[in-house]
């Protein structure tokens, strides 16, 4: 079974970290340059996917090490393939008034592409996979929500 997994965070204005490109040597070619396997995080998870146990990692990686930097907050199982995702976000059109919501900022945000430091997710089905597409609602600068989907 094909797992999506998500992360969101949220950053607010003056605590948000600008992400850094990491040198080669500290990326994911390492282990695959010295002919080994980069092993499987610890502190694994087993959760209920639709009936099925899955075993994930409940964080991602940024240097595919067990050191987490997001934690997962959603799973699709399945079919759902991150680009679909993507699409049907970016269909939304921020109008949530009739969910009560107001029609104002952050409230009304649309989703767009993301540029942010890559990460990778582990589940025992695929091992390390490395984040497929990264959203944004809302704006570096003022207040946004992160999406990564791995």
């Amino acid at each position: 079974m094909r797992l999506t997994l998500v992360t969101l965070s949220l950053a607010a204005l003056g605590t948000a970290v600008p992400a850094h490109a990491d040198r080669c040597e500290d990326g994911p070619a390492r282990g695959a340059r010295e002919g080994r396997t980069v092993p499987a995080p610890e502190a694994l998870v087993s959760i209920d996917v639709g009936g099925h146990a899955q075993t994930v990692w409940p964080y991602t990686s940024a240097d595919l090490t067990d050191r987490p930097s997001d934690p997962l907050n959603l799973v699709f199982a399945g079919e759902a393939d991150p680009r679909q995702i993507r699409a049907a976000l970016f269909a939304l059109d921020g109008n949530r008034t009739a969910i009560g919501l107001p029609d104002v900022f952050p409230f009304n945000c649309t989703w767009s592409d993301a540029i942010g430091r890559q990460q990778a997710a582990w589940a025992e089905a695929e091992g390390w996979q490395g984040s497929a597409v990264q959203l944004q609602c809302g704006a570096y600068d003022t207040l946004r929500v992160h999406l990564r989907m791995v």
